[in-house]
């Protein structure tokens, strides 16, 4: 197990030598209720061994590579962790696709836009492709 606790430049591919994430954190202050690290884990295919932290239980359902676990559990982290590496069936990446920055970005273009029609705005140039 190794333990990465500063910036790495090219994350991505530290996630692509990996088997496999963990993600233990229980205290709420310890990071943003949709943690980023564990989107890039997700976005490179990994499996996912997670504790129910924040808003994750909220977005993505267990199972093909992404696993919650019981951090009072040592056995129960065992075997998820076991689980997760012989995990073949992994979609981990499909989970994460609708959150990359130009889906989210669409999706908040189309909110303005029917604010703006709402409100009767001209939308000729707001918040359109161009």
């Amino acid at each position: 197990i190794i333990v990465m606790d500063r910036y790495i430049k090219s994350i991505e591919e530290i996630y692509q030598l990996s088997d496999c994430y963990i993600f233990p954190v229980t205290f709420e202050g310890g990071c943003i209720s949709i943690p980023l690290s564990v989107l890039e884990a997700m976005a490179c295919n990994l499996p996912v061994v997670t504790t129910k932290f924040g808003g994750l239980p909220d977005i993505f359902k267990e199972g093909e590579g992404f696993i919650f676990i019981n951090i009072n559990s040592q056995e129960e982290i065992k075997s998820k962790i076991n689980i997760a590496m012989i995990t073949h069936a992994l979609k981990t990446r499909e989970m994460v696709e609708q959150y990359t920055w130009d889906k989210v970005l669409e999706k908040i273009r189309g909110i303005f836009n029917e604010i703006l029609k709402k409100n009767r705005i001209c939308t000729d140039r707001a918040f359109n492709n161009s």
